[in-house]
């Protein structure tokens, strides 16, 4: 393998995406370390930074036969493959970063993948046709304003996906077809189209890791997605349900006030908790939500039992569920005596309409469809006498009625009651249930206020409390009934207020006078009620906590939750009734739990303290080192995975990197023990185990230690000369380990040394000699070397008898001697032979001047060139056929020249 330099760039014209271009030796050490084995080792060109001249040589390994060509010059065809090599690499470079790193390092390895352009990408093509892709200049972009970045990603844009919008709707909505579907990224709309007749729309493609909505505005339905390797994104609309639930008798009557538990169970047979209601007035409830397509399970309570339960699947988006209660209201017939009357025919008057009927044998009236609100009366001929009862309201809370038929003696009466009844002074009256509309319980101690208008003018107001069953009346306006029957009802309102509960305000006309009006009164709801687990030692939130709620209301559990805390260490908890009460418990692995016992709501509303649950940690921090076996020296950057074990049970996991000095800490606890593993590039994998208690009290510093191995690295030497790149044979190397002789070698004819035995941490000195060369001794780092990695020596001619030579590097500007009265020097030329540029003033006194190449005189001079007050420089190119040149000056006036170096 031979060092191919691909370029030499001046670092005045870029500027690095890392600290400064002084840590690119670090920087392609840290690289080289993170690649993967399958990853060509020379996708990432070698650096070289040359301070005092300002510029960096870009080099890498080829073989002979190797072409290097620059990306813009190969085919439309070998383009294609130098990008899916790159794409590779980089998703192969990232994924490895991730599993040692995690997202520590992610925008560092951007940085990496950053170039100023195409031209700094080539590819070296192999005899057998293959190509191998490196990139230089990296972490560098121009310094031109608005330069391009980001070159590799955008050249390679196997990166994105596909997305897929897939638009699901249940066939009893419509038709999922032809619908208009957005992408929008950041809050712009990226492209829309039409879903296909499956409901299938392609929207373009987007990157992996970007966050996206799809929309479809009509339907207003919308959800937000993470672009990654799915192949459809499914957006489902889930219509609403209306289920009513319905309570009634035999008669098919509405019963109130049923007490039923349901639970509902989705297509996954995951069954949700158990909700509970009760009718209403009409005996029906209504509950709404999006179950299409689950299956409902409900019970009704009913003579202190609960009964079976009845399931129904939900397949419309209007479903009832109807439970017959074994309950019909009938009537019986009864003589004066109380005593059933069987077999009577009679006359039926059921709001007006008369029917024929008869009794059965218990003295029923057998197939009478009676309803609420309903009135009856009934004629008969018993014993030779005619009888009509009075008039019966059939009402809801009633299911047997006697009719009894006897006489009346004060029958001679009736023609005068109507009219005594107008002389009779009489209040209105009304009657209110106040019942709470989430559970349907009584609410006593409510305040209700009525307020009439005696006349059109004056407001009369009356104060009581609801009692203990939720019922307030209210009698007012006292007069003659005469002058009730040719008046209005009384003009008002009823206002009724309670703590906890929103303030209901009912009109006294929409009112009814012959019976208990119900008043539902809605309870305040705290929308987002938050709870917070703190440290009890520094007050920090503590994240992952389980948080155990639960509400009761009126004495009966509410609802019960399992929360975890979020970042902030907060549970947030959504429509809590203000008056209900809470219990919560808090518990997190090594630490101790705190609880809130049963406290009322509205005492912690307020204060978010009164909220707070405190947890005390029970781990303390710990430290370890990690050093290595042969220096006993710290080992920085080191991996460190902890496992703290209890029992067979690993009750916890952490990593870490190690700091300068090699220390580690990590939190542990009392008891158990601590299973650690180290790993590091350059080094054998060490694991240590021990218990809790030693670590603790440790009986010599090796109980906290993590020892390291390290592995040991041959060192493979290619020995050339600076001028011809030719292999020096029969030349000596010494390696030095921290100033102890360690291995030695010759190099053979091809310039090649192998010294062995060398560990990682070695601090390593190389020197090489050879009789017809200079003698040269460099310090390289074995981190940097490779396994596999040839260590380029270059030596230098042994220069000609006379002064030291000047060291004439290619770029530089050149040496230059003045004002001497006779000077003799030697140059290094960095050529074999060549041309070189000289040039040089005598002024106006003569001077001479000779160069000499090989000891043969290649070029002079003998004069004046100008005056001491003008310019008399010459330039001359002169041709040289040796490495060293000499230039001979003779003259005791003002002369000067300069040297440049070929390039």
């Amino acid at each position: 393998m031979n060092k191919t330099k691909l370029g030499t760039i001046s670092t005045s014209a870029f500027r690095t995406k890392f600290d400064s271009f002084h840590s690119y030796k670090e920087r392609y050490k840290q690289i080289s370390g993170w690649l993967p084995q399958n990853i060509d080792p020379i996708f990432f060109a070698q650096p070289r930074y040359l301070q005092r001249k300002e510029t960096i040589e870009w080099l890498i390994e080829t073989d002979a036969e190797d072409e290097i060509i620059p990306y813009q010059k190969l085919s439309p065809d070998e383009q294609e493959r130098a990008k899916k090599e790159i794409n590779n690499t980089l998703a192969q470079i990232s994924q490895h970063h991730a599993t040692i790193f995690g997202a520590q390092h992610a925008d560092a390895l951007e940085n990496y993948f950053e170039i100023p352009s195409e031209d700094f990408i080539v590819a070296r093509r192999k005899s057998a046709g293959s190509l191998q892709v490196s990139i230089f200049m990296w972490g560098c972009i121009s310094r031109t304003k608005g330069a391009p970045s980001g070159i590799l990603r955008k050249l390679i844009p196997t990166g994105k996906k596909t997305i897929n919008a897939k638009l699901i709707i249940p066939e009893i909505i419509g038709d999922a077809s032809n619908q208009s579907v957005d992408l929008i990224v950041d809050n712009q709309v990226i492209s829309s189209h039409k879903t296909n007749p499956n409901g299938v729309v392609e929207m373009g493609e987007l990157s992996k890791g970007t966050s996206f909505r799809l929309n479809v505005e009509k339907l207003g339905l919308a959800k937000d997605f993470i672009c990654d390797d799915r192949i459809f994104y499914e957006l489902t609309l889930q219509p609403e349900v209306e289920l009513k639930i319905r309570t009634e008798d035999l008669g098919e009557q509405g019963i109130e006030g049923i007490k039923v538990r349901y639970t509902l169970t989705n297509e996954q047979e995951e069954t949700g908790p158990e909700q509970k209601i009760a009718t209403a007035e009409d005996g029906e409830y209504t509950i709404k939500g999006e179950w299409l397509n689950q299956t409902i399970s409900a019970r009704y309570f009913f003579d202190d039992a609960w009964s079976e339960p009845i399931a129904l699947q939900i397949n419309q988006q209007k479903e009832s569920l109807i439970f017959r209660l074994p309950l019909q209201r009938e009537v019986i017939v009864i003589d004066k005596d109380r005593k059933p009357i069987p077999a009577l025919p009679l006359i039926i008057v059921l709001n007006g309409e008369e029917i024929d009927g008869i009794t059965n044998d218990e003295g029923r009236i057998a197939n009478l469809a009676l309803g609420v609100g309903d009135q009856l009366q009934v004629k008969a001929t018993y014993q030779n006498k005619k009888y009509k009862s009075k008039a019966t309201d059939i009402v809801k809370e009633q299911y047997q009625y006697e009719i009894q038929l006897k006489k009346n003696r004060w029958l001679y009466l009736l023609w005068l009651l109507p009219f005594l009844l107008l002389l009779i002074p009489v209040e209105e009256s009304v009657t209110l249930e106040a019942l709470d509309n989430f559970d349907k319980l009584p609410i006593d101690s409510a305040l209700v206020t009525l307020s009439y208008y005696e006349t059109d003018q004056e407001l009369k107001p009356l104060d009581t409390l609801t009692n203990q069953e939720g019922k307030a009346s209210f009698s007012f306006g006292k007069e003659l009934l005469f002058n009730k029957i040719f008046s209005s009802y009384p003009k008002g309102n009823i206002h009724l207020q309670k703590q906890c509960y929103q303030d209901t305000i009912l009109n006294l006309t929409d009112l009814s006078k012959w019976r208990t009006n119900k008043v539902l009164m809605s309870p305040f709801l705290i929308d987002n009620l938050d709870f917070v687990v703190k440290d009890s030692l520094n007050g920090h939130p503590v994240t992952d906590a389980m948080v155990e709620v639960s509400i009761s209301y009126h004495g009966e559990i509410l609802r019960q939750e399992r929360l975890k805390s979020n970042f902030g260490g907060t549970v947030s908890l959504t429509n809590v009734p203000l008056c209900s009460q809470i219990k919560l418990a808090a518990s997190k692995a090594f630490h101790t739990k705190d609880s809130i016992g049963w406290i009322e709501i509205g005492d912690i509303a307020q204060d978010l303290e009164d909220r707070t649950l405190y947890l005390n940690s029970l781990l303390e921090e710990q430290v370890f080192y990690v050093k290595s076996s042969s220096n006993q020296l710290g080992l920085p950057g080191t991996l460190v995975e902890a496992h703290i074990e209890a029992g067979n049970d690993v009750l916890d996991t952490i990593r870490t990197v190690a700091s300068q000095d090699g220390k580690v800490i990590f939190p542990i606890p009392d008891t158990g023990r601590v299973f650690m593993r180290g790993r590091l590039l350059g080094y054998h994998d060490s694991t240590y185990l021990a218990p809790i208690t030693l670590i603790k009290n440790p009986r010599s510093p090796d109980d906290i230690t993590l020892w390291l191995r390290p592995k040991t690295q041959p060192v493979r030497l290619l020995i050339l000369d600076t001028l011809t790149n030719a292999p020096i044979g029969n030349a000596t190397a010494n390696a030095n380990c921290s100033q102890t002789p360690t291995a030695s070698g010759r190099s053979n004819t091809k310039g090649e040394v192998y010294l062995g035995g060398l560990t990682i941490d070695c601090q390593l000195e190389l020197s090489v000699n050879h009789p017809n060369y200079i003698p040269k001794t460099i310090r390289p780092d074995l981190g940097t070397l490779l396994a596999d990695s040839v260590l380029v020596i270059y030596l230098r001619p042994i220069p000609p008898a006379g002064p030291p030579p000047f060291d004439c590097v290619s770029g530089s500007d050149g040496r230059t001697a003045q004002k001497e009265p006779a000077v003799v020097q030697n140059y290094y030329m960095g050529k074999a032979s060549g041309q070189f540029v000289f040039t040089y003033n005598t002024y106006s006194a003569p001077d001479k001047i000779q160069i000499f190449s090989n000891n043969k005189e290649i070029w002079s001079f003998e004069g004046g060139t100008g005056s001491l007050f003008s310019n008399g420089e010459r330039t001359e190119t002169i041709s040289f056929n040796s490495p060293y040149i000499k230039v001979v000056v003779t003259g005791s006036t003002a002369w000067d020249y300069t040297v440049f170096c070929p390039e």
